[in-house]
């Protein structure tokens, strides 16, 4: 962790207090985002990707189930909404 750290905190990644921009930039738009009551508009979006499910047709579309894949970022935000109730 310590090694990754460093190599991340170049002159580009950290900002005066030392703090690493990028954690600085997502804490700041969690708390606008919370401040507002809104929930960005491009983290209600996800992938579906068709799984097959091992029984029957490859070829019949009855045989898959969907499976749908979330950004990280969303998954962060949804873990601090349920920490803050």
């Amino acid at each position: 962790l310590e090694q990754r750290d460093k190599h991340l905190m170049t002159a580009k990644c950290v900002d005066d207090t030392g703090t690493l921009l990028y954690i600085t930039i997502v804490c700041h738009n969690f708390n606008k985002s919370f401040s507002y009551a809104l929930y960005p508009s491009c983290f209600k979006t996800n992938n579906s990707i068709p799984v097959f499910e091992n029984k029957g047709s490859i070829n019949n579309i009855g045989n898959y189930r969907p499976i749908a894949s979330q950004s990280v970022i969303l998954k962060i935000i949804e873990k601090f909404v349920y920490k803050r109730l």
